[in-house]
């Protein structure tokens, strides 16, 4: 048990040795090179693209999916909405008794009462009792990647290659380190 033990300490010594020969190397090589990254200037600035009615479309989006569903005797109501760059997820919650399954029929119609291509039902969302329906945005933003590396939420620095892929439904942003993704090479 003894020589186990000791044979396992060894293992993280060497490790622990191996980690700080890396960053030396990593610390010369930074120091040896004259490249600096170009400023942010560069990049295009982000300019958010929407309805100047932009709430009230929300609003009436809101009473729309209640009545289409009340006219399928589908008791809901609308208890919030996240709006991202690209689709607008409404937060419903169901009455006693409603099945799952009768508004996922009632998909299609719900996009026609919409005037919208699709709509998707999340049902239900984890961790909560209500349910989520998705639709397109009539205005859509662009994602600018200045936008991205401006984002004070994730700090890409502790990153050693920043892969900046966009945003998510709900407008977050999508930074991966692609040291942690071989795979996308």
């Amino acid at each position: 048990a003894q020589i186990i033990e000791q044979k396992k300490q060894d293992a993280k010594l060497a490790e622990a040795k191996m980690i700080t020969k890396e960053e030396k190397k990593r610390q010369e090589i930074a120091a040896n090179t004259n490249y600096h990254l170009p400023p942010l200037d560069i990049l295009g600035e982000s300019k958010k693209v929407s309805n100047t009615n932009e709430e009230e479309e929300i609003k009436e989006k809101m009473m729309t999916i209640q009545t289409t569903l009340k006219s399928f005797d589908i008791d809901t109501q609308v208890v919030g909405y996240e709006r991202g760059p690209v689709i607008t997820s409404y937060e419903l919650e169901l009455a006693a008794g409603v099945r799952i399954n009768k508004i996922m029929g009632a998909s299609n119609d719900l996009a026609i009462a919409l005037k919208s291509t699709s709509v998707r039902i999340i049902a239900p969302i984890p961790g909560r009792s209500t349910i989520a329906i998705e639709t397109p945005n009539s205005y859509k933003d662009i994602v600018r990647l200045k936008e991205l590396i401006l984002q004070k939420s994730v700090d890409w620095n502790n990153f050693d290659l920043p892969l900046f892929i966009g945003k998510n439904a709900s407008g977050a942003p999508i930074i991966k380190d692609l040291k942690d993704m071989p795979h996308l090479l």
